[in-house]
């Protein structure tokens, strides 16, 4: 199993802001530093910065007295080898909150980001099949052997907004997280399993053999899971990072044992080096998570079907079809008429489309509970359908 232990005892030493030039200038040095951890092994993986500049930071511990704070999610080890997520103050000068996070085997937080609302968001892997997941939740069911991990907790530390596994049978591990603007997360790292879950109209739905890169995007609150793709060769090959475009599109990066990687024409480097290559790979998707149906035949009319579930709680699928390549606006409008959320406003091939609307307007908020209506338009075609919303 890789990445899983260390072999040294070490707590975690934060350092903040340490000045370096040609010359030392008499004001320059260490702004602060100082220790987390309890008294056997613990290392941190990621860092994020609030709009206060309080260092949020994630990763494992296994010392069962590794500091937590009162009103914390988790102030109780949970064994092995638990996540822990802490905040300090931007001073280095207090504990904010600190909290586990884990079952009872091991698990290791590796990227962490934080939303619009200070809410830490984190990715990694565990062997825990009672690792925390929260109803509603896109997978509760452990999936065996090394599973990714997905959970976000308030910025307060004090509990657990929605927790996911995803994953296949075999070993997943996740490397990297970022959030679009929506909220939603994009996780990339490895995986070993055949049956790593995908989603239709994704860009490689076949495991290539060996280790696939897996790239995967979740709702913005976890209950499902939009856009999900392996990326890969008939070697060994693993995402370590990721970037997102301005339009939601990631940017993946990591490293290829694969001389058959996929590339495309006009590429910089379109040969294999030898040993580990690096890839750096840009895929496009819809960053409001619409997929087309792959059909045998185009569709004769167009059409807005009625979205499902209706009324839901939590997130909705609306289907539609045009036959023949056009713009097209999808929008969700509330009882007034006045836009909530735009799903599409682009052009579109002919096809057969699925959106997913989270319930959340355009700034990425929750919308009330109510009754909204979705708009479909095409340069012939007009339709709206009615849909409730239930919290």
């Amino acid at each position: 199993m890789r990445n899983s232990v260390l072999t040294f005892s070490m707590s975690i030493l934060l350092v903040m802001s340490l000045t370096c030039g040609f010359t030392w200038a008499e004001e320059s040095g260490l702004s602060w530093s100082t220790f987390l951890g309890g008294s056997s092994y613990e290392v941190a993986h990621a860092l994020a910065l609030d709009s206060l500049g309080n260092p949020v930071l994630a990763g494992w511990t296994l010392s069962s007295d590794f500091p937590t704070t009162p009103g914390a999610y988790d102030q109780t080890y949970n064994g092995n080898h638990d996540v822990f997520v802490a905040a300090l103050s931007a001073s280095g000068s207090s504990l904010l909150w600190s909290t586990f996070l884990g079952g009872s085997g091991y698990e290791d937080a590796y990227a962490l980001a934080l939303n619009s609302l200070g809410n830490p968001v984190l990715a990694g892997w565990t062997l825990s099949s009672d690792f925390p997941t929260t109803p509603g939740a896109y997978d509760r069911t452990y999936n065996g052997s090394h599973d990714v991990f997905v959970a976000a907790l308030s910025a307060s530390g004090s509990s657990l907004l929605w927790s996911t596994f995803l994953g296949g049978s075999q070993t997943d591990s996740a490397c990297a997280l970022m959030l679009d603007s929506s909220g939603s997360p994009v996780v990339t790292g490895y995986t070993l399993s055949t049956d790593f879950p995908k989603t239709p109209g994704a860009y490689d739905q076949t495991y290539n053999g060996a280790e696939d890169v897996f790239v995967s995007r979740l709702s913005s609150t976890g209950n499902a899971l939009l856009w999900s793709t392996f990326l890969g060769g008939s070697g060994r090959d693993v995402g370590s990072d990721l970037a997102l475009d301005l339009s939601g599109n990631p940017v993946v990066t990591g490293y290829t044992l694969s001389t058959d990687f996929p590339k495309t024409p006009g590429a910089y480097d379109q040969t294999y080096n030898g040993s580990h290559d690096v890839f750096v790979t840009k895929f496009e998707i819809s960053t409001e998570a619409e997929s087309r149906d792959h059909l045998m035949g185009l569709p004769e009319t167009s059409e807005l079907n009625q979205n499902s579930p209706n009324p839901f709680n939590a997130n909705t699928e609306i289907r539609y079809q045009i036959p023949q390549n056009g713009h097209v606006t999808l929008k969700i409008l509330n009882i007034l008429g006045q836009e909530v959320r735009t799903l599409a406003d682009f052009w579109r091939e002919a096809g057969e489309y699925a959106v997913i609307w989270d319930g959340r307007d355009n700034g990425g908020q929750e919308v009330a509970s109510g009754v909204y209506f979705c708009r479909l338009k095409t340069s012939d075609f007009h339709n709206t359908i009615k849909m409730v919303l239930i919290k």
